[in-house]
């Protein structure tokens, strides 16, 4: 029998499956599918990476990796070695979990973040489903295009022209540069570039 702790974590897939989401093949195939959302938000947020740049993001991905405790033989070793692992893992183990649908659908109302100011506290009522809708309709649109099939997930040339508008408006180095840090980061990512600041 599993610990008690271990089993509350187990989650249920469509097929009745179940996993740990620290089993190591497992917690490697969530980071690494950074790589690919990086990639994806460069190309329409920012500008895409070539090559030397694909490659050092492969490199301090693997790095955070060892941080994050997963071992390097549970993670390709190159960017070459990856595409071919990602397109396996894609087509014979993801799925369309209870999970993946939660964070999908962008009814269920979310608290405003903690720490947030007053005023955001007041309007969040009439803001956050828009955004909800707005954070869905980015993240469906970041996906490659090979997992969105394999999900079963709807995306049409109309999606695709408004994700690309989208991205014209918020181009990092045109708007984001713009805004105060507090627009910019979340409060923990705030902090921590806070800590990291030398002593003035």
């Amino acid at each position: 029998m599993p610990h008690r702790a271990q089993a509350e974590q187990d989650v249920a897939l469509g097929d009745l499956r179940s996993y740990h989401a620290l089993t190591p093949a497992y917690y490697a195939w969530v980071h690494a599918t950074a790589c690919p959302a990086f990639l994806r938000a460069a190309r329409y947020l920012a500008r895409p990476l070539d090559e030397r740049q694909e490659r050092r993001l492969y490199d301090e991905l693997l790095r955070l990796g060892d941080i994050l405790g997963i071992k390097r033989r549970d993670m390709p070793a190159t960017p070459e070695e990856y595409w071919p692992y990602f397109e396996a893992m894609v087509r014979e183990e993801l799925e369309l979990t209870a999970v993946a649908r939660e964070l999908l659908d962008p009814r269920p109302p979310a608290p405003a973040a903690p720490g947030s100011r007053a005023p955001l506290r007041t309007l969040w009522p009439a803001l956050c489903r828009p955004l909800a809708r707005l954070h869905v309709f980015v993240t469906t649109g970041l996906l490659p295009p090979v997992v969105r099939e394999r999900l079963g997930l709807t995306w049409t040339r109309r999606d695709e022209r408004r994700l690309r508008r989208f991205g014209a408006v918020v181009r990092v180095r045109v708007l984001v540069p713009l805004l105060p840090e507090r627009l910019r980061y979340l409060p923990t990512a705030r902090a921590a570039r806070r800590a990291a600041r030398p002593p003035r």
